[in-house]
């Protein structure tokens, strides 16, 4: 009889503990399962960036690309000529207007000091000043050596920005890498995100696709 009384009141504690011990398992694996999601998100951000960044751009282009497969182009060389036409466009015009910028404004360092003179000059004339040109050229570091030293750094400039974009590509080269699998196989990957989908949310999912597209 002494068993049998004790077994009873021995059950709830250990009800308890095995309670206890399943919270704290569930905790624990919660806290795990936050620090592994905090770590991934934070190590593939720019992956993930860049993935996002693609399949927006993918939408952009789709009007072309569908242009020319409807003109019986494969749809991975419409894709491809699209985005080699984007490329030409981009770097053209950061040639020109690269080089342009840089170029105006190392004439205008080089001019500097010749239009303080005139200002000071007119003022002087016209307002019965006087102003010493030489030493506002002096005050501002405007003399001609430091003109054309910084005008020739700032011309350089246009050496150092196209080295920065050579580390720049490796990232765009993922990027493209990942807008044309988006943009060429984008009927595939729509339904391969669709049929991941309930079946509620696959109309909706292609509702916005399409929306998507047309605002491009």
């Amino acid at each position: 009889w002494g068993m049998n009384n004790s077994e009873p009141s021995s059950n709830p504690v250990r009800i308890e503990l095995t309670k206890v011990r399943s919270v704290v398992l569930l905790v624990l694996f919660a806290i795990a399962s936050f620090l592994l999601l905090n770590w991934a998100i934070v190590t593939l951000r720019g992956l993930l960036l860049t993935l996002f960044l693609a399949w927006l751009f993918s939408v952009s282009i789709e009007p072309a690309v569908a242009y020319l497969e409807q003109r019986k182009w494969r749809r991975g060389l419409a894709t491809g000529t699209v985005m080699l036409g984007i490329l030409l466009g981009f770097f053209g015009f950061i040639s020109l207007f690269g080089q342009l910028l840089f170029t105006q404004a190392a004439s205008l360092l080089n001019t500097a000091p010749e239009i303080v003179r005139t200002v000071s000059e007119w003022l002087n004339r016209n307002l019965n000043t006087q102003l010493d040109p030489q030493q506002i050229i002096e005050s501002l570091n405007l003399t001609s050596s430091q003109a054309t030293d910084l005008a020739s750094s700032l011309a350089g400039g246009l050496f150092g920005f196209v080295a920065a974009l050579v580390g720049f590509i490796i990232n765009l080269l993922a990027f493209m890498l990942f807008l044309f699998y988006l943009s060429a196989d984008a009927p595939k990957v729509r339904r391969s995100i669709a049929q991941a989908l309930p079946p509620k949310q696959q109309e909706i999912f292609s509702k916005v696709w399409n929306i998507s597209i047309k605002k491009a």
